[in-house]
């Protein structure tokens, strides 16, 4: 045990020992480390980050529901935008080889399209609803981002123009869609039974559908009046340029059904007016301007013209005197002549020839018709004035005809029409023997264009009827309907010859008539002019009327055609106005107007003056009337308020723009 048992030598030898040991492990790190620093800094920056990478991973990798949902969402939405968008680019790939094929047939004359043709336009239109339909749809944003996606800046105005545009063509298409299928139907009527009906056939014709579809035309000006708005509130800059381009072909084509409306509300009237429920039959007066009175002339030839369900049924031709006769045989009640009929030229009572005698067409008119329709024959429903204007016209279209008048071939063209009709008038005073009277050439023609109307194809017959139109808008074509729906579809449209045409403007009317019994009233060349003086502190002005006459025959015509004029002037002032001076002294007429009655005696060669002075209220705006059968009416305005001297010759009624300057306004 003794030797067990360790010296305190033994025991510092080994503390020695063991401290030998640490420093040698020491040193043996240090030398390791070094070794590790001695390694490329790149190297172990790339591998720390292998390290964390892997960390990042390793945690990612770990379940989590939401990212297995966003991921879905996420491809779901992929796949859903992709097919929507292959979808809307098809249906847009589809709709314009459509609204090409469209605009194609759209270009054509409206006038020429067939029923087929009309067909197809239908079909392409429903096609092309579909296709914008399903655009729509493709471009359409769920669960409301439409809202949001409408506030954003840039993307916003020009998705909103968009979609605006989408709803713009659904609602043209749908419009069109209806019309194309109205006009087919009625073209095949039409075509089936034309515009005159050789028996009382009971075929569907052209009005019967319009009259059966006037529900669904009245849908289409819906569609119309709501594209119109849609159209108003589009940004045309925020549009894709392929679209800006197609604005101008838009807006023409709207422009062209600007007058559905019109016609929607005119629609029962017309129905009404060509007999869409039985027959209708109207006095026709031809009126000849050679013998003028104040609604235009004396009506000299009378015509009873049927219509039933919109088709020529029969006419026939009269002389005036004729109905007269019987009108004076079967009368209940004389009528009283009015005041220049009766100093002048009085027969004891108004007989009908002269029962239209009035400046305010309807009001003659009403007269005539209830005079017409106590002499027993066919009871009228309205009456019509023409004027050989009006036949010119109708001749301007169909070309001339060809008529017989004792075994000679007469060719009536638009310019030579009146000539022709009072050629055996002035053949007989010249002395020589002719046995036909110049009513039966007129009725001759008459017959004639009614029978070139009967088989005039549609083309030529809407251009008549433009023409016919714009008679009626310078009146040289005035028309009278008792039934009080047509009445008002006539004085809206401003085709009844009513002395003030407009309530809302004041108006101007100077009325002639030959108190003469000859037919020299084209000798005659009438001027007037209008001097306006400034506005005063009351709100009026001063202003003087001059009107000048001049008889334009020579002393070596024909005093028929060409001796002395005494013309009955009748002067109607704007409302409000004080009459307050004349340079000839008014005649007694109880029915003067508010600038007075007045005659003025002319020989051939001789001129007169007649200047009224008047106070006239303030008005933006004047319109001076025209009055059928008067040679041309030259017009002079000038006076306080006028940039310039307004001078134009009155072919139809004129509106002058007081306010800006006494311009003419269209």
């Amino acid at each position: 045990m003794s030797e067990l048992r360790r010296s305190p030598e033994l025991t510092r030898m080994d503390a020695g020992l063991g401290r030998a040991a640490d420093a040698a492990s020491e040193t043996e790190r240090a030398e390791a480390g070094h070794a590790l620093s001695s390694e490329p800094e790149a190297l172990g920056r790339r591998r720390r980050r292998r390290r964390r990478s892997r960390a990042r991973w390793r945690r990612l990798l770990q379940p989590r529901p939401w990212i297995v949902i966003l991921v879905a969402m996420l491809a779901l939405g992929a796949v859903w935008g992709g097919t929507r968008a292959a979808a809307a680019w098809q249906a847009a790939q589809h709709a314009r080889v459509q609204a090409s094929a469209i605009a194609s047939l759209a270009r054509q004359d409206v006038a020429s399209l067939t029923p087929a043709e009309l067909a197809r336009v239908e079909w392409e239109l429903a096609d092309l609803s579909r296709s914008l339909e399903r655009i729509e749809r493709a471009t359409a944003l769920p669960l409301g981002l439409d809202r949001l996606v409408a506030r954003l800046p840039w993307l916003g105005p020009r998705y909103v123009a968009t979609r605006d545009f989408l709803e713009l063509g659904q609602e043209l298409a749908g419009a069109g869609v209806t019309l194309a299928r109205v006009g087919r139907e009625a073209l095949t009527a039409f075509e089936t039974t034309g515009l005159s009906a050789g028996s009382l056939s009971k075929s569907v014709t052209w009005l019967d559908v319009l009259q059966r579809n006037e529900g669904a035309i009245a849908q289409a000006q819906d569609h119309l009046e709501r594209a119109r708005q849609i159209r108003a509130q589009i940004e045309d800059r925020a549009l894709p340029a392929s679209i800006r381009a197609q604005l101008a072909a838009l807006d023409r084509a709207l422009e062209r059904v600007s007058g559905l409306g019109s016609l929607v509300g005119d629609l029962p009237a017309i129905e009404r007016a060509l007999g869409a429920s039985g027959p209708v039959r109207y006095l026709v007066l031809f009126q000849n301007p050679a013998e003028l009175r104040p609604a235009g002339g004396f009506p000299g030839t009378v015509a009873l013209v049927t219509f039933e369900h919109g088709q020529f049924r029969d006419d026939e031709f009269f002389e005036v005197h004729r109905i007269t006769d019987t009108y004076a045989a079967h009368r209940a009640q004389p009528v009283p002549e009015p005041y220049p009929i009766a100093t002048y030229f009085p027969e004891g009572e108004l007989l009908l020839h002269n029962a239209a005698w009035w400046a305010d067409f309807p009001r003659g008119a009403a007269l005539t018709l209830q005079m017409y329709n106590q002499t027993g024959m066919p009871p009228a429903d309205g009456i019509v004035a023409v004027q050989p204007a009006a036949v010119s016209d109708i001749l301007a279209v169909l070309g001339p005809i060809t008529i017989e008048v004792e075994g000679e071939q007469r060719v009536i063209t638009a310019e030579n029409v009146y000539d022709e009709i009072e050629r055996p008038r002035r053949l007989r005073r010249q002395g020589v023997d002719v046995n036909v009277r110049h009513k039966e050439v007129l009725a001759l023609i008459g017959t004639q264009l009614l029978e070139r109307l009967r088989q005039a194809d549609r083309s030529t017959l809407l251009e008549i009827a433009r023409r016919l139109r714009d008679a009626a808008a310078r009146r040289d074509l005035q028309l009278y309907s008792a039934d009080p729906t047509v009445q008002a579809m006539l004085d809206r449209q401003a085709w009844s010859g009513r002395l003030v045409p407009d309530p809302e403007t004041p108006t101007l009317a100077v009325s002639l008539a030959n108190l003469v019994t000859n037919k020299g009233s084209l000798a005659l060349q009438p001027a007037l002019e209008l001097t306006l003086g400034p506005l005063e502190g009351s709100g009026q002005r001063e202003a003087r009327l001059t009107l000048t006459l001049t008889n334009t025959a020579s002393n070596e015509d024909d005093p028929f055609y060409g001796g002395s004029q005494r013309w009955w002037v009748e002067i109607v002032l704007p409302p409000g106005s004080e009459l307050t001076g004349a340079s000839q002294p008014a005649a007694p007429d109880p029915e003067a107007p508010n600038g007075g009655s007045y005659v003025i005696e002319l020989f051939p060669q001789q001129q007169d003056r007649l200047m009224v002075d008047f106070r006239m209220p303030a008005a933006d705006a004047l319109l001076v009337r025209r009055q059928p059968g008067v040679r041309p009416l030259t017009v002079r305005v000038e006076g306080a308020g006028c940039t310039a001297p307004v001078e134009l010759t009155l072919k139809r009624d004129v509106r002058l723009d007081l306010a800006g300057g006494c311009r003419v306004r269209e």
